[in-house]
């Protein structure tokens, strides 16, 4: 396939997976504010820090995805079918045993701090432990799906993604209704519904692959060699998934206990929410990258892996500026139109994650092309004891300054050093340039938000807060940010396409 193809089936599959982001955001800015409305800003502080390890552990579901995909695709691009088999059913056992290793962790340790070190009021420890268990239940389901997700990941299907969110969106907005008509708590209601809408997935995935994709198909392998390869790339990739998965968990907990309570923690969870809704549109651009970034290092075509790190940082980077800036600069008044009761600082926790969130289109990309190679022992070990690091930090902050955002710009400073040893090690295992990085892609993306930002943080503070500011302001932040990425953020190449695509649109 020529890289003509591979750009069309590029662009369609991120077109779908846009739709996807588009139609789940929008129905997710509904749900949100009538589930806080529902619940109670206490039991969605609750449920945000019982349940959200549900969150965190996704982050390393999606590392296993990234782990057998990149398997899957170097046999599937080699037409290799017999070993593509092998590979799907020796992740399939190799998930099984990890359930097995969550599920002993979660009934013992998990379930004593839970009911014990927690700050949760007693009367609700009914409640948080029937959410816990059926958060249990929820991820060794969503890990079981794990083989499932990479195999369409591997086809480059992504359509198939589109289609079942929209069906998962649907169950979710049955889960609103449903929660008026119980009368009972609502809190675990609402845990058991989302436990059911979590297991229909898992079996539709795995309907779908069975019947679409021949690899698919469980059966008992044993070949030791593949089996150790895998483990060995998976291993130190869940090193570093699960460094972010402690991480995450263990501010929860510091919020809790140091930094205000579960009102709190729900201000965190508005935020976490915004984050990983606006962090799928780069997700998505960087999901229907990942196979083609491991089928070009399989094939040793370096020009086409420098291709695709320099436009998918660069495009990925300017998608979020669109969608971040606005939001920033009006997280206040975003809030309050959205939710009317907002926590307690949580315009503070929706601005501060949003321009930490702006670093993941490099250190992504990077982490795939690192995955790629299979070299990520080196970078995993560093990585996750620089990410570790955010937690002693953050205590220090919380405790000294007594503002419990402030651990964010402990996030932001650890984020930008692991940038740098992850591209330190690119350059040392590609090849890769210091200056491409530098000037050709961060240098350029941080002049388009810096020069973007000029205007709408003059007119955001020269106006009342109102609809019109919010309005002026979003308007000025997409123009300004267009027009920079016109001047700065693109190549001469880059722009004669555009402005040739925009004369024939003009003549039509």
């Amino acid at each position: 396939m020529n890289n003509k193809s591979e750009n069309k089936r590029l662009v369609k599959n991120t077109l779908f997976l846009y739709f996807r982001s588009i139609f789940t955001m929008v129905i997710g800015i509904f749900t949100s504010r009538i589930i806080l409305q529902t619940l109670g800003i206490e039991n969605y502080g609750i449920y945000n820090v019982v349940a959200g390890f549900v969150t965190m552990f996704a982050i390393v579901s999606s590392t296993f995805t990234s782990s057998t995909q990149r398997f899957l695709s170097f046999e599937l691009g080699k037409k290799e079918i017999e070993r593509a088999k092998n590979v799907f059913s020796l992740s399939m056992m190799i998930h099984t045993g990890l359930c097995l290793a969550f599920l002993l962790v979660a009934e013992t340790i998990g379930l004593y701090f839970l009911n014990n070190e927690l700050n949760i009021h007693s009367s609700r420890l009914i409640a948080a432990n029937v959410v816990y268990q059926c958060s249990i239940v929820t991820f060794v389901f969503d890990l079981l799906s794990v083989p499932y997700n990479a195999s369409i990941i591997a086809n480059e299907n992504m359509k198939v993604f589109a289609y079942i969110s929209i069906f998962e969106v649907a169950m979710k907005l049955v889960i609103l209704y449903l929660l008026h008509l119980f009368n009972y708590d609502v809190l675990i209601v609402y845990a058991i519904l989302l436990m059911v809408i979590a297991i229909i997935i898992r079996f539709t995935y795995s309907i779908y692959c069975n019947r679409h994709f021949p690899e698919s198909k469980f059966k008992l392998c044993k070949d030791k060699q593949l089996l150790k390869e895998m483990l060995s790339i998976s291993g130190w990739n869940f090193l570093g998934s699960g460094a972010t998965v402690f991480t995450f968990q263990g501010i929860n907990i510091l919020i809790n206990i140091v930094g205000g309570g579960v009102v709190i923690n729900a201000a965190k969870g508005v935020a976490n929410q915004i984050e990983g809704t606006v962090g799928k549109f780069t997700d998505n651009f960087m999901t229907s990258i990942d196979p083609q970034i491991t089928k070009a290092y399989a094939a040793g075509d370096r020009d086409r892996l420098f291709y695709l790190m320099n436009k998918g940082s660069r495009f990925s980077f300017y998608l979020l500026a669109f969608i971040c800036i606005p939001i920033i600069l009006e997280s206040n008044y975003i809030l309050t139109l959205w939710l009317k009761t907002v926590p307690q600082y949580a315009n503070y926790f929706v601005s501060l994650c949003l321009i930490l969130l702006l670093s993941r289109p490099f250190s992504t990309i990077a982490d795939k092309i690192l995955l790629a190679t299979g070299r990520i022992k080196k970078t995993q070990i560093i990585l996750s004891c620089l990410q570790i690091c955010d937690i002693p930090l953050s205590y220090f902050v919380l405790v000294v300054f007594r503002k419990p955002y402030y651990f964010y710009f402990v996030f932001v400073f650890v984020a930008w050093v692991s940038l740098f040893v992850r591209y330190y090690y690119l350059c040392h295992y590609i090849g890769l340039k210091v200056w491409f990085v530098s000037k050709i892609i961060i240098l350029r993306c941080l002049i388009v938000l810096l020069l973007s930002l000029i205007i709408p943080i003059i007119l955001r503070f020269s106006m009342t807060d109102s609809f019109l500011r919010f309005a002026i302001v979003s308007f000025a932040s997409v123009a300004c940010t267009s027009g920079f990425i016109f001047i700065v953020g693109i190549d001469n190449s880059e722009r004669q396409y555009l402005l040739t695509k925009i004369s024939k649109i003009a003549k039509k």
